[in-house]
């Protein structure tokens, strides 16, 4: 499966993440992550996306979102790091590059897929071991969709049924399968879904490339 561009796609789901740069450590207590959560909002509030999962680890986070407009979506992004980026420097001096580059952004199939990526991104905190149920760690939207979050509206409705009790689910391990799925899919920056739907995304982004340069010319 070859890589697919950075030619968004209206209408796609995404999975969007970002890591410290070097691995530096980015969020240090709940202030920093408190305050990274409402610059999601805020960034959501000026380019907006839907956002339909989120995690925030101590040097990286994850997104999963829905983009109606796909140029919201590096609007968003640019405003969110570069935004977050400049409070970061103002309290800690002389903090260079605060984010490893630009972030990185998946196409997701919106089905079975998509309930993969959905536990893998809300079980981060239990397989690293920093909690024991993924319902302990208050930096993720697990807790908005239970219904246990003071904090409420970030989340955007799914356009899929998740299995029920979820917390339950997301804390059972996924198959190694599934999770070697998901990182081959973030290393090769590909889609993650069926071969069917990967071809059809690098056809997408062939039309939408030849729509941005302009169809050529008919030869008679």
């Amino acid at each position: 499966m070859p890589r697919v561009g950075r030619k968004l796609v209206d209408g796609l789901i995404y999975h969007v993440l970002n890591r410290g740069n070097d691995k530096k450590l980015i969020f240090a207590d709940s202030f920093d992550y408190q305050t990274f959560i409402e610059l999601i909002r805020s960034a959501a509030e000026r380019h907006p996306i839907n956002i339909l999962a989120y995690c925030l680890m101590p040097n990286h986070f994850h997104m999963v979102v829905h983009v109606p407009v796909a140029a919201e979506l590096g609007r968003n992004m640019h405003w969110l790091l570069t935004t977050h980026a400049r409070r970061f420097r103002a309290v800690i001096a002389g903090a260079g590059h605060v984010w490893q580059g630009r972030f990185k952004s998946l196409p997701v199939q919106s089905d079975h897929h998509l309930v993969t990526l959905l536990r893998y991104v809300e079980a981060n905190p239990v397989r690293a071991g920093l909690v024991n149920s993924c319902v302990e760690w208050r930096w993720s939207s697990i807790s908005e969709r239970l219904g246990v979050k003071a904090m409420k509206g970030l989340l955007a409705p799914l356009p899929i049924s998740l299995p029920s009790p979820w917390a339950d689910f997301v804390d059972r391990s996924l198959h190694e399968s599934e999770l070697a799925a998901i990182h081959l899919a973030v290393q090769k920056q590909i889609p993650f879904g069926d071969s069917n739907w990967q071809s059809q995304c690098v056809g997408w982004n062939e039309e939408k490339e030849v729509s941005r340069r302009g169809r050529p010319p008919t030869l008679r």
